[in-house]
């Protein structure tokens, strides 16, 4: 497995599946200290249930289901990785990124940033930055040209916070189709 060097120390180890009420002894009361270097690593798949607390958090969708086997099959896929942040003991953050195919410049590859969530109680204090900062090194480690993401329209505060990361949100315009309005939806759409 290959170590990442980011502004933030990497480690990729497994952790055992943390709850809400894990994370928020892990903070201890103290939920205005500031987090200055959580460890970035891989997503193991007993994070499975952490990883939808913080999805919920994302888009209170009651179907998100993060299955432990998808991030165990994400884990031999490698133009895909699932990151978390952890602190204390506890998984505080997550991002998926995924390497893209290109034909433009040749073998040139972009990579697509998915699902960034920092639990409420960490933002502002780092660790998005360290995430961002391990998926950067990643994608350098790929050779991409570029990251590319989407943000929902009425996040403006993750839009400063991108825009803070070097996100430029001036020089693209990002569209979406949701399968439930594609022209042949099919069986099982």
């Amino acid at each position: 497995m290959h170590l990442l060097r980011g502004r933030c120390r990497s480690h990729f180890r497994a952790k055992g599946a943390q709850s809400k009420l894990r994370l928020s002894a892990a903070l201890g009361g103290n939920s205005h200290l500031r987090v200055m270097n959580p460890k970035i690593r891989y997503a193991e798949p007993a994070d499975a249930q952490v990883i939808s607390f913080l999805y919920q958090e994302l888009v209170q969708d009651p179907k998100v289901k993060v299955l432990s086997e998808r991030i165990s099959d994400l884990k031999n896929d490698s133009n895909t990785a699932l990151f978390v942040a952890e602190f204390g003991g506890s998984v505080c953050a997550t991002a998926l990124v995924s390497i893209c195919s290109d034909v433009m410049y040749g073998y040139q590859l972009f990579a697509v940033i998915e699902n960034v969530v920092v639990n409420s109680e960490f933002r502002g204090r780092g660790v998005g930055a360290c995430l961002v900062g391990s998926i950067e090194e990643f994608c350098m480690q790929k050779d991409c040209s570029k990251i590319m993401l989407l943000s929902s329209i009425e996040r403006t505060e993750s839009h400063k916070f991108f825009e803070k990361q070097g996100f430029i949100s001036s020089s693209k315009l990002g569209f979406v189709k949701y399968r439930r309005c594609f022209a042949s939806q099919g069986a099982g759409a």
